[in-house]
């Protein structure tokens, strides 16, 4: 539910909501006039359209309260209290959060390819600001179906930039922020989907990377052997429910002071394993990349921080 609010001009009172759902909810309209010297509180409801208006005459100083019903889908009732009339009025409500949420406050960006928009910079609870670096589609098939936007997010506040710039390479910077600060992806369906289908997708992923460091003897037997607990556990954070198109899941590398690493979806919950969290990222990047169009995007991106 969001709510605005008040907004005062002239004599003329607007306070505006929205019910999640309801774009169309009506507007309405408190008309205090200026000569309020009768004892006796008139009033007149009036409906036109989507619009319910109300217009009060009271003497000055006299304090009242009203209950305004409007009913959209369902009824809500949104009882308001109003202090002296030479006074701000005063909202009570405690059901409803008049703060306004969901407005990125440093701007979008928009992905080309769908015209989907994600925040240009990522704030998440337990977790630092954190600044897209890149963005772009999932694709599979050779129809090229789009399955998912999805953007690259890292806390930028908390890196050596120095370092950073040392490396020329656009894959050894992206690389070093996944080893060395909290990084997020945004994935956003561009279609209804299941949190199975992306699980399943997440676990290939990972199972391919899982395949090349046994091939190249960087992972031993007893290694993979303790791989398989995070594995499952990682399985197991996914419901069985549908996901629904423009929803989008969060996926978080953090790190402890110990310098551990953990997956974290804060819809569904985290996962406890370095080798896990930062191969989840780092699937994104090798080769062309799970999404060639992120990665590209990306890479273009670090070579811009520091500059």
């Amino acid at each position: 539910m969001l709510h605005r609010l008040p907004h005062l001009s002239g004599n003329t009172l607007r306070v505006a909501s929205r019910v999640r759902g309801h774009p169309q909810l009506p507007t309405s309209r408190v008309g205090l006039p200026s000569n309020c010297a009768r004892k006796t509180i008139h009033h007149s409801l009036r409906r036109s359209n989507n619009c319910h208006e109300l217009t009060l005459s009271a003497k000055s100083g006299t304090k009242f309260k009203f209950a305004l019903a409007l009913g959209v889908a369902s009824s809500a009732i949104v009882l308001f209290s109003l202090g002296s009339l030479n006074h701000t009025p005063v909202f009570s409500d405690s059901n409803v959060n008049l703060e306004i949420k969901g407005q990125p406050s440093n701007g979008i960006t928009v992905d080309p390819s769908t015209s989907l928009e994600l925040p240009s910079v990522l704030r998440l609870a337990s977790t630092p600001p954190l600044s897209l670096l890149g963005l772009g589609v999932r694709t599979v098939s050779f129809l090229r179906v789009k399955v998912y936007v999805v953007g690259f997010y890292a806390d930028l506040d908390n890196v050596d930039t120095k370092a950073l710039q040392s490396l020329e390479n656009p894959e050894k910077r992206v690389e070093y922020l996944i080893n060395n600060t909290t990084c997020a992806l945004r994935i956003v369906p561009t279609r209804s989907t299941s949190y199975t289908h992306l699980r399943d997708g997440f676990i290939r992923a990972l199972q391919s990377r899982l395949v090349q460091f046994k091939g190249d003897g960087s992972l031993t037997p007893e290694q993979e052997e303790a791989l398989q607990t995070p594995f499952q556990e990682l399985k197991s954070l996914f419901p069985t429910t549908p996901l629904a198109k423009h929803t989008p899941l969060h996926a978080v590398l953090r790190i402890s002071p110990a310098g551990t690493r953990s997956l974290s979806f804060p819809e569904l919950g985290q996962v406890e394993d370095t080798w896990l969290a930062t191969e989840f990222f780092k699937a994104y990047f090798v080769g062309k990349g799970i999404s060639p169009a992120m990665k590209k995007s990306v890479e273009e991106g670090v070579q811009k921080i520091g500059l």
